[in-house]
């Protein structure tokens, strides 16, 4: 096989896992919670649990020290179910019944092959349905955003996509280091090097242990992930807050085309840096901020302006997870909204709200790392 193959290969074996652990597995847990929302909110909601999530999972059985396939698996699927049944509403005892009546079938034969094979297919015809009205509501009846949309993923696989087999490697100096600290969770030693923002080596472990990808493998081609999630999260942003419909489409196209900055600045998407990975979450704390900003004094009360301030804290404690400057660059963000909003913001009603979420964003962030901290990890030297 040619090695350009090979890499092609893995890189998309890397993207179908990450994809459906971040943004299919939360869309089926949430689906009545999504349900009538605009697909680009349904996307920042989903990527932004599914991120946490899983980061949190490792976290947990890290400090535990039983992380491996079998715990991190059992977790990931028993907490969906779980967590699918309550927000969907269906009873836990009516799904237990029906999978021991099934159970029962089967073991004493009332239940074939052939119908075994039947329900499958009927469940497999049911998916195709859902996946075929999806492609007709949102690509077949939508050509023009469409093609938009394959211009960028086209200009995001031509300048970036293109170094996975031309320059094959890391391509950072400092990417040894963080091989090193996920090869050292792999051991059951999280924080090898001290306290430190891990949400990326979390979730770089996580593909390995899980779905057997080599660590050195996701971290040469794990970059062009970022990418397309970097500019993908920024499309839907602004696609919810643009009034104009084609608008966002030209501005990400400004922005993989134009070169407005230190060349530094572009190169760096050419690497799996932990920075970059959590600049990608900025975006979605800066929309659920102006979301709740822009909520009715009278609204404040209600379920969906939790759910935003919940979807905002998620998005803002994982800049610090996993890499403080994004947290930085956040901040900054909030701020700016802030003055922005500045009637708003100085209500105690807005107030008292934001900064709870705010104080609790941290605390979600900082907890793993206190934890392992107070059991005697130093800090990391930066």
């Amino acid at each position: 096989m040619l090695m350009s193959t090979l890499v092609i290969l893995r890189f998309t074996g890397i993207f179908a896992a990450y994809t459906g652990i971040t943004v299919l597995l939360p869309e089926i847990m949430f689906r009545r919670i999504l349900k009538g929302r605009r697909l680009s909110e349904q996307f920042l909601m989903s990527y932004t649990f599914g991120n946490f999530y899983i980061i949190n999972i490792v976290f947990a059985l890290q400090l535990l020290h039983i992380s491996n396939f079998f715990t991190l698996t059992a977790v990931t699927v028993l907490m969906s179910i779980l967590i699918g049944l309550k927000v969907n509403r269906i009873p836990l005892r009516r799904k237990l019944a029906k999978g021991k009546k099934i159970f029962c079938r089967l073991s004493d034969g009332s239940l074939g092959i052939r119908s075994a094979v039947s329900k499958f297919g009927e469940w497999m015809k049911s998916g195709c349905r859902y996946f075929g009205k999806f492609f007709c509501r949102y690509i077949v009846k939508k050509p023009i955003q469409s093609v938009f949309l394959i211009f960028i993923c086209g200009a995001l696989l031509w300048i970036y996509g293109r170094q996975i087999i031309l320059t094959y490697g890391y391509r950072a100096s400092d990417i040894p280091v963080h091989l090193s600290w996920i090869n050292q969770m792999s051991r059951g030693n999280l924080f090898a090097s001290g306290v430190y923002p891990f949400g990326f080596h979390c979730m770089v472990y996580y593909l390995h242990a899980v779905f057997g990808f080599d660590t050195y493998v996701i971290l040469c081609v794990f970059y062009l992930v970022q990418v397309f999630f970097i500019h993908i999260v920024l499309l839907a942003m602004l696609k919810l807050l643009c009034r104009s419909l084609y608008l966002p489409y030209a501005g990400i196209m400004v922005y993989i085309l134009g070169s407005f900055w230190a060349r530094q600045t572009y190169s760096r998407f050419g690497s799996s840096l932990p920075q970059e990975f959590g600049m990608i979450f900025v975006i979605p704390s800066v929309y659920f901020l102006i979301r709740f900003f822009q909520t009715e004094k009278k609204n404040l009360k209600n379920r969906e302006t939790k759910l935003i301030l919940g979807c905002f804290a998620l998005a803002f404690s994982l800049t610090l997870a996993i890499h403080f400057y994004g947290t930085m660059i956040a901040g900054l963000c909030c701020i700016g909204i802030a003055v922005g909003f500045c009637t708003r913001f100085l209500n105690k009603e807005y107030f008292r709200r934001i900064m709870l979420t705010g104080i609790i964003s941290v605390f979600l962030a900082v907890l793993p790392m206190g934890i392992a901290f107070a059991g005697g990890t130093p800090l990391q030297g930066s």
